[in-house]
Formats: C-alpha cells, structure tokens, sequence
C-alpha cells in the first residue's frame, strides 16, 4: 500500500501556502554594475498577496518591486526590505495600505532570505480599529476624569510578598483634579506608594480604612480632616476595589466645611448673644384650627431672661402655651394674645411699651413683635429703672418749676417791695441835702453821702439780680438779630465813657445770628464796659488809652477747640479783645461766677455780677464764652455763637 508523504509534494506545500491569509513573498536583489541595491525582483508570491496587490501570483512573480505597488508604498517597502537584508535581522513595522479605496493596517515583516528578503503581510486591521476604539475611549475617559470636580486616584495594591498582607497602595493614575489637590504632577506620584509619599497617613488613622477597603473588598464612604505633611484639607473620600486595583475619589469639602464650621460659630454667637441677653427673648407658633383661626400660641424659643421674669423654666416654657402657662389670668395676656394675632396676620412689626405684673413683680418693658417666617419674635426690653429715673427726673422738674416760681416771686417782690424803701431813703437824702442842708454840719454830710451811696449800690445790686434772675427764668423766642447794629446801639450808649477815657474801640463785620436782642445787648454792654472800666493806669493815675478790638470768623463742628460745644455744628468766632490790665489765668473761670470780683469796690466800682449775666446770655444761645489774659497783658473773651 503506497503512503501519500505530503513533504515530499511541492504541490502540497504550495495549496498549503495559498491557503493562508498571510501574503509571503520571496524578493531577490537587484543591484547595479557597481553592486548597489536599486531594487527587488520578485520570485514568489501566494494566492494572499492577489487581494492585497489587486494581481494574481503569475502577474507578479517576475516582475519588480516598484513595478507593483503604489508610489506612496514603494520607498517604504524598499527602505525596509534594505534595512533588513543589510543587518541580517528582521525588520518589523505596521503599514496602512488602502485596497480598493478602503484603509486597512498590515502588519509587516521583513527577514532576510540569501540575497534577498522573505516579507510577510498580515491584516491587523480589525485589530487595529480595536486599538483605536480603546485609546478614543481611554481619551473621553481622561477628558471626563480631568474635568471632574473630584480628586481621582487609581492604585494598585502592594503586599508582602512572604505573607500577601496588604502593606501599602502604588499610584499607577491621578487625574487633574487629584493633581490641584495635593499640589503635585502626575509624574510626581504615579510609581510612587501612598504611605512613600505621604508618611503622616498613619498617625491620622487614615491607613486602616484603606487597608480595610484593600483586604475586604467593602466599599469605603467617609470624611476626614487631613492636617499633617503641610496640607490642611477637609475631603469625603469614596473608594472601591477592583482585583488588585483600588480606585479612591477625593471630593475637596474645605470650603463647605469652613463655611459650616462659621456657620455654627455664628449660631453659637447668636445663641450666647440671646442666653446672655437682658432683654426677655420668646419665638411664638400660632396654634391654628382646621379653619385657620388662631387659639393660642406655643413657646418655640425662651432665652433665660424670659424664663426669669415668667417665674417658669425654659423647658417649661418650651412645652407650656401662651394662654395655658398660668393657672391664674395674668394682667395685659389678652392683649398680648390679639398683638401676636395682628403681627402674625398683618407682617406689620408693632412695638409698644407696657407695664405688668408677673408673680408679684412690677415691670414696665418696651415690647417689639416682629413676624419671623411662620412665627412671632417676641423681645421684651426692660425699662423699669429707666421709667423710675423718668418719674424721678419729673418729680425733679416739679420741684424746679416751684423753685422757678418761688425766684420769679423773690424777682417780684425785689423790683417792687425792695426798690420802694430804697427811693425812699434816696429821697429822703436827697431832701436833708437840700433844704437841711444849712443845719448839718460836715460830719452829718458825709453821712448823707454814704448813706446815698449805698443805697445806689444796692439799687444797682437789686438791678442786675434782677437781671440774672430773668435770664434764668424766662425763654424768650428768638429773631434774626443783626450783632452789627446790637454793637452800634451799645456804643451810642458808652459814648461817654468812651471819650471820657479816650479809648479806640475796632469792629469787625458782625454775623446776623437767631437769638434776643435785649439779651445780645446785655452780653456786648457788660464786656465792653468791662473792657473800658478796667483800662490801664498812669503813674499821675491818668488812662492809658483803652484799645478794644471786635473780631469774628465763620467756624464749623470740625474745628479743633476744647471750647466749642459738643453738638456744636456751625456758627461764629467772636473775639473782645482789650489791652487793660488783665488778670491771672487761674482766675479765667472763677470771674464768670456771681459776685465775683478780683478787686475792692474802692478800686473798681460794681455789683460782680456783669460776666456771670453774659455767660448766662451765651448759654441761653447754645454758645460758650471763655477768658484769656495775664497780668498787665490785657484780656481776650472768646464766644462761640451757633449760627
């Protein structure tokens, strides 16, 4: 029986090879007459090569390498068809080749075969596409890791490789968000373990859950505040295993946390602010019918200042009803029940001051009810000292008006009963002067004198208390006055004093101001006279020339000065300044005082009360006046006016 040896057929070998997908083709040098390669002769190709090339076998074996494929293709095939023929070692590489205007990708190879090369072709096109899918998936997946508001980190699980426990996870991806988070590149930390790059992580505690998640395979869900390794970070982390493989998100919560964390502090603020407040705090939630009338009220909030003056503890006030927390009526609760009742129904806030009765206690509170979403905020202000300062004030006030009434009667009783007997006697002098005259003799004049001059002085007395007293009594209304023609008035009326004394006396331009004439008047009268009375002597006790000068300039609240008044806002700068013999600094402030003088009633004439009237004049205006001087050095009076 003879037995078919398929080595010993080149037919079988040659069905054999057509069979397969893979085109084989023998390619023989060509070379020039200086033994240069120009070329491939081709000297066998399969059945394969007819689909790739678009030929069958027999028109291709014989014929040229560049003869066959397409321009594009020619100088690649042949430089790599070289390269391999020149060093003896295989050449392999992937080539795009389109057949009938479709592209598909071979993969080529090139092994040199004596002065030659066997090159194989393999359809790697399916495979290929295959590839691609997965780097345009791998590039979504990347463009969505990337652009994620979460920190993603892929891990593979490292273990010791004697016992397998889990000692520590390898970065092998990050994307960018996880990079911002720890401040690090990709290429920083892929290749690289957690507990390499981050020691702390066990002295946090952190480790073990990872280690948990590694070994068990149980999801993993928390959050954590990470401040070692100079980070400081608030993260809730999710992670998963996969195989070998860990995949943790990181969702950075700093700044949610640190906004609830300000939160709470606020809350806590709010919450000593109300436990510590004076004021009695309660939160209402209207007790509603299936109609919608309201029936009562449940305390929602009571800090301990409302508690106290309840008499009733915060819980008990949290689980009692306006209506029902007493067992007695309560004095004002109905009108406090149909208050609640307004705000709630109307939005509108009331407030209102009441006085009440809570166990025995008498309170007077100024009451604010606001509407606060669903409920009435309810803050209760205590004013009881206040209103008891307030009816000690007024009982205070009475007793002033009566003292008022009792100076204004003394005013009455000075100008009328007081000046009667002082003509009296003054007429009387006057009558022993002139028709007793001859029966006196020089010791019975100088009594008449003294006695006319007292009773003078104590009409001059009786005049300027009366004067004083007015100024503290009455409250005259007030006119535009022109001080340019109060000054000029005041002038005309010192005329001869005046030239008496030879003084020189300079007036600035004088602002129009709201207040009283008579009382202006009085003001420029008695420091003007003062300015002339108290002029500087000669040695042969002549006057020395009084020289008075009146100045004034426009000032607002912002000028810096001791003497302007609190709530003093605009007005004038008014200066009397004079060159008499001044006084001692320490004395600017006692000289406004009544019956104040610096000097005996023989050197200087007058009843010490000119500068108290003036300073009274000024208050009466809302102004200040002070006093600057030294001894010999003249005087300057400094007023401020309100304009």
């Amino acid at each position: 029986m003879n037995v078919f040896d398929p080595l010993a057929s080149s037919d079988y070998f040659q069905r054999l090879i057509d069979q397969t997908a893979i085109l084989i083709m023998h390619l023989e040098a060509v070379r020039d007459g200086a033994g240069q390669l120009t070329d491939f002769h081709i000297k066998f190709t399969n059945q394969a090569g007819s689909q790739i090339i678009n030929r069958q076998p027999t028109d291709v074996i014989g014929r040229r390498l560049s003869e066959l494929f397409q321009p594009a293709y020619q100088s690649v095939a042949f430089d790599y068809c070289n390269q391999a023929l020149s060093t003896g070692q295989p050449v392999r590489y992937e080539l795009p080749y389109a057949i009938n205007s479709v592209q598909r990708w071979f993969a080529v190879t090139a092994a040199p075969f004596g002065d030659g090369v066997l090159a194989t072709m393999q359809d790697i096109t399916a495979q290929k596409q295959a590839e691609l899918d997965n780097q345009r998936q791998a590039e979504r997946l990347k463009f969505v890791t990337d652009n994620a508001l979460t920190a993603i980190g892929l891990y593979s699980i490292v273990r010791d490789s004697v016992t397998a426990e889990v000692i520590d996870l390898r970065y092998e991806l990050i994307n960018q968000m996880a990079e911002r988070l720890l401040g690090l590149k990709a290429d920083d930390v892929v290749g690289h373990t957690m507990r390499e790059k981050f020691a702390g992580i066990e002295q946090t505690g952190i480790w073990i859950k990872y280690k948990e998640l590694a070994e068990t395979g149980q999801p993993l869900r928390y959050q954590n505040h990470y401040n070692r390794d100079g980070y400081d970070l608030w993260y809730e982390v999710q992670g998963v295993r996969q195989g070998e493989l860990i995949v943790l998100s990181f969702l950075n919560i700093t700044g949610l946390k640190q906004a609830q964390e300000h939160s709470e502090q606020q809350a806590d603020l709010l919450q000593s602010v109300i436990d510590n407040s004076p004021s009695a705090i309660l939160l209402f939630e209207p007790i509603q019918t299936e109609q919608g009338e309201i029936v009562d009220f449940q305390y929602r909030l009571a800090n301990p200042s409302a508690a106290a003056i309840t008499g009733k503890s915060t819980d008990e006030l949290l689980t009692s009803t306006l209506l029902t927390l007493y067992v007695k009526p309560q004095p004002n609760l109905n009108d406090l029940f149909e208050r609640l009742i307004a705000v709630w129904q109307t939005g509108l806030s009331q407030q209102f001051e009441r006085y009440t009765e809570l166990n025995g206690v008498k309170l007077w509170a100024n009451a604010t009810l606001v509407r606060q979403g669903k409920n009435v905020l309810a803050v209760l202000e205590f004013i009881t000292k206040l209103k008891d300062a307030q009816r000690q004030l007024e009982q205070q006030n009475s007793a002033l008006a009566r003292s008022n009434e009792s100076l204004q009667s003394f005013a009455y009783i000075a100008s009328h009963d007081l000046q009667e007997p002082l003509r009296k006697i003054q007429q009387f002098g006057s009558i022993l002067k002139t028709q007793y005259a001859s029966a006196l003799d020089e010791q019975g004049h100088s009594f008449i004198d003294r006695m006319d001059s007292a009773a003078q002085r104590m009409s001059s007395l009786i005049h300027d208390l009366l004067s004083l007293s007015r100024l503290t009594s009455q409250a005259p209304p007030f006119h535009a006055i022109n001080l340019n023609v109060i000054a000029a008035d005041v002038l005309m009326d010192l005329e001869t004093v005046v030239q008496d004394k030879g003084a020189i006396i300079t007036i600035g331009q004088l602002p129009t101001i709201q207040g009283d004439a008579l009382q202006l008047r009085q003001l420029f009268q008695n420091l003007l006279s003062n300015a002339l009375k108290f002029a500087k002597t000669n040695t042969n006790d002549s006057y020395e020339s009084p020289r008075i000068q009146i100045t004034c300039q426009q000032v607002s609240g912002n000028t810096q000065s001791a003497t302007l008044p609190a709530n003093f806002r605009s007005g004038y700068l008014i200066k009397i300044i004079d060159n008499g013999i001044g006084f001692d600094a320490s004395q600017a402030e006692r000289i406004f005082g009544a019956f104040q003088r610096l000097h005996s009633r023989n050197q200087y004439e007058g009843t010490g009360i000119g500068l108290a009237i003036a300073r009274k004049v000024v208050d009466n205006h809302g102004g200040t006046i002070t006093a600057q001087s030294s001894p010999g050095q003249g005087a300057i009076f400094t007023i401020y006016l309100p304009s």
